[in-house]
């Protein structure tokens, strides 16, 4: 035991040659002593020694487990280790460990890096269970067997195709290799065919993260450039700005698209859509203008452009329409796929609507969707809808299916259960879910502490916020709210001054408005109005909204500041507020004013 952790101190210092002198026979060495050299000599570049260490592990009868597997496997960097990737896949199927997940998609990035599709393909078709790596993983294998095969041309002094030139910008992308990404866009330059590749250059340098890069080729097509600015070179840089949440800049350019007169494909009506979906509801104007041009191409009966229009109305918050273009989908008579009851499930979600999600999961499996076809992400609808209506039965239920689909181990879905049985009362099956997880993620800390918060036990709500900063995670916007809630409840007036100068100085996190609303009314709720109304007088003013106002409005009714409250009913009545209760407010303070 004292052997092994100074052979872990040796290591993180450093010194792997003086680690491997520790014991004076490796026939004194464990698995863990193995594991840790093997690595060691791996993450310092010695991959011939660990590759001989291995092999004489092996000879002395130590049986590597998983970690030392993966360990080792992370070694195949390189054609020349093929055969040996071949002995060590022999040995995982003797230990009867072919089928694994894990071990099977390292192995799949292993032999892809050593340059064989043929094995990498195998390992793939082991997999008993495949998951989103293991396919991502595989595809990347199959592009970087194109990347190399042209590479093999140009040694043979062969100048390369369009079509060579478009797969190597594909695989660059794919394996966000931006060196030869550069390079290859080169090699198009000097094949006279840059001009054919416009959009795929403008991909491949966003996915590698150059988005200086690809701005520059997108700008190189103006003014009688090389570049061809076609549709391509248009769509591939909206969804570059889309998908790093620049949706200014990708709504400039779809609103430069139309004004230009050009001609949109299907292609471009999806991309300009969600574009205006990721900028929310500033994008409804740029989003109604596209739907006009999808209907005078005539391209409204399209499925998957009519999806593209549910999801943009369904995020810019407009329901309404989001309803109209569901209807005209399900009246069409063509099966929708999952994507379009998702999109229809966080429209309904967004506003609220918790009822109507479950309805609507109802009778998507009535209308056929089978178990196999539900995603996570349906699950995580019909969880947050029943947390929404504290309806633990359906909770329950979906919980069920969850386990049933082999979903209860995503990490979206154990974020929905804490909240749905926190939300349902039921936080011990909450606390319970969140200790079976196997990592705990920032999403699942606050769906825990704001659980505890919401139900009145504030003492353990603080207690596991200390605990997730003690973990190494630091609090978020919403974790903050959570806290404050709690400490409002608990009448902690001091512990959440400390909680929201922490916010800045500590997190660097801005505070938003519901910051500032549960600060108003810790204040309120402690009886000290006069603090309250200076924390309200403190926000700025974009962050002023009816609900801290009501906030303080509230406080002053349980504390007969008659005063006060009118102040806060008249700001109310300003901003035009529909609720009757500023109104019976003000009533009730008349009453107490007059006695």
């Amino acid at each position: 035991f004292l052997g092994n952790q100074l052979l872990q101190i040796y290591v993180k210092m450093g010194n792997v040659d003086s680690a491997a002198r520790i014991f004076p026979s490796p026939a004194a060495w464990s698995v863990v002593s193995w594991t840790c050299l093997v690595a060691a000599f791996a993450r310092h570049g010695q991959f011939s020694r660990a590759n001989a260490l291995f092999r004489e592990m092996l000879l002395h009868g130590a049986t590597p487990d998983k970690i030392a597997l993966l360990a080792v496997i992370q070694l195949l960097q390189h054609p020349r280790d093929l055969e040996f990737a071949r002995t060590l896949q022999g040995w995982i199927h003797e230990a009867g460990l072919s089928t694994d997940l894990v071990l099977g998609n390292a192995l799949i990035a292993g032999y892809s890096r050593c340059q064989s599709l043929i094995d990498a393909t195998r390992a793939f078709h082991r997999i008993a269970r495949k998951d989103t790596i293991s396919w991502n993983s595989i595809i990347a294998a199959h592009t970087m067997e194109i990347f190399h095969a042209m590479r093999a041309a140009i040694c043979d002094e062969l100048l390369p195709t369009r079509v060579s030139i478009a797969a190597a910008l594909t695989a660059c992308a794919n394996l966000l290799d931006l060196e030869s990404g550069v390079e290859i866009h080169a090699l198009a330059a000097r094949s006279g065919v840059e001009a054919d590749v416009g959009g795929l250059l403008i991909h491949m340098y966003a996915a590698c993260g150059d988005l200086d890069a690809a701005n520059r080729v997108f700008d190189v097509a103006m003014g009688g450039a090389s570049i061809n600015r076609d549709l391509s070179s248009w769509n591939s840089m909206i969804t570059a700005y889309t998908d790093r949440n620049l949706w200014e800049e990708a709504l400039s350019l779809v609103h430069q698209m139309h004004h230009q007169g050009m001609a949109f494909d299907d292609i471009s009506f999806v991309t300009a859509l969600n574009a205006c979906a990721a900028a929310g509801y500033r994008g409804i104007p740029h989003g109604t203008s596209v739907h006009l041009c999808v209907a005078e191409a005539g391209r409204e009966e399209d499925v998957i452009i009519r999806t593209a229009l549910l999801n943009m109305y369904g995020k810019c918050r407009d329901l309404c329409r989001a309803d109209a273009v569901f209807d005209a989908l399900r009246r069409s008579g063509q099966r929708l796929d999952l994507i379009a009851w998702n999109a229809m499930g966080s429209a309904l979600a967004q506003h609220e609507e918790f009822e109507r999600v479950l309805t609507l999961y109802g009778e998507m499996l009535l209308e056929g969707v089978t178990p196999d076809e539900i995603s996570f992400l349906t699950l995580v609808l019909a969880l947050n809808a029943c947390a929404g209506m504290a309806e633990l039965a359906a909770g329950e239920r979906i919980h069920r299916r969850a386990i049933d689909l082999g979903f209860d181990r995503d990490v979206g879905v154990i974020t929905a259960l804490i909240h749905m049985y926190a939300s349902c009362g039921r936080l011990e099956q909450s606390q319970e879910i969140f200790h079976g997880a196997q990592e705990h993620t920032m999403f699942m800390w606050n769906a825990l502490v704001s659980g505890f918060a919401r139900r009145g036990q504030s003492e353990r709500a603080i207690a596991l916020f200390e605990r997730m900063q003690q973990s190494g995670h630091r609090a978020d916007a919403i974790g903050f709210v959570s806290i404050l809630s709690a400490c409002s409840q608990a009448g902690l007036i001091g512990r959440g001054c400390g909680y929201f100068a922490s916010l800045l100085h500590d997190h660097g996190i801005l505070p938003y408005r519901e910051h500032y609303a549960c600060m108003i009314d810790l204040f309120g709720r402690a009886g000290r109005l006069e603090e309250a109304e200076e924390w309200l007088r403190k926000m700025p003013a974009h962050k002023l909204s009816k609900s801290v106002w009501e906030t303080l409005l509230g406080a002053c009714s349980i504390h007969s500041d008659v005063k006060r409250g009118r102040r806060a009913a008249e700001e109310l009545f300003e901003m035009q507020s529909r609720k009757s209760s500023p109104y019976v407010i003000m009533a009730k303070l008349a009453m107490l004013s007059s006695n």
